[in-house]
């Protein structure tokens, strides 16, 4: 995804420009109408090999544009910005009142609640169960050299075993599910 330049160093992948000059328009702090169907006509999620990096509160993001996840980072900045809003809030009134504590990410995905928390919380234990996920996850945990950030491979449930974990076939891989029936009708 990321290739080496003559150097053997790491070289970032070059974004096409529509993407950047949309990027830009979509970053503006004024929300005018029609924003993401503008997004959505002029680079729609279309399953396209497009990897990126990018920065937001100085925290360095590795992603591909063919995941809804890394879409939304790539052209908002993050992805669900009022959990991690919400997520500050939290943390800044347990900090004014001297409170430790650990961030739980239940479906870590890629990881991008895990790594805004990693600067917020003591630790942030995070649970993915799909390998390419977890690996992306802990990619960018890496890249940005969180060392309060763990990883676990499992998933979470009321009672202890083994079972079948259903993988989302759309774009949007946090539809993954324990539940046979929740993949295909929430894939979307």
């Amino acid at each position: 995804m990321f290739g080496m330049n003559q150097s053997n160093t790491l070289s970032k992948p070059r974004v096409p420009i529509r993407y950047r000059i949309v990027r830009r328009l979509t970053s503006l702090k004024y929300n005018y109408r029609g924003r993401d169907r503008m997004l959505r006509m002029l680079c729609p999620l279309a399953g396209r090999d497009v990897p990126f990096e990018t920065v937001w509160r100085d925290i360095r993001f590795q992603g591909n544009l063919n995941n809804v996840i890394d879409y939304a980072t790539f052209f908002y900045g993050a992805h669900a910005k009022s959990e991690l809003a919400l997520l500050e809030r939290i943390s800044q009134f347990l900090k004014a009142r001297s409170i430790q504590f650990s961030f739980l990410d239940v479906g870590t995905n890629v990881g991008s609640h895990a790594l805004f928390m990693a600067r917020h919380s003591e630790r942030v234990l995070g649970f993915e169960p799909v390998e390419e996920l977890r690996a992306k996850a802990l990619r960018n945990v890496q890249l940005n050299g969180f060392d309060n950030v763990e990883v676990l491979d499992c998933a979470l449930g009321e009672r202890a075993g083994e079972t079948e974990i259903f993988c989302s076939e759309s774009l949007n891989l946090g539809c993954n599910s324990l539940v046979p029936r929740f993949v295909p009708d929430n894939s979307t």
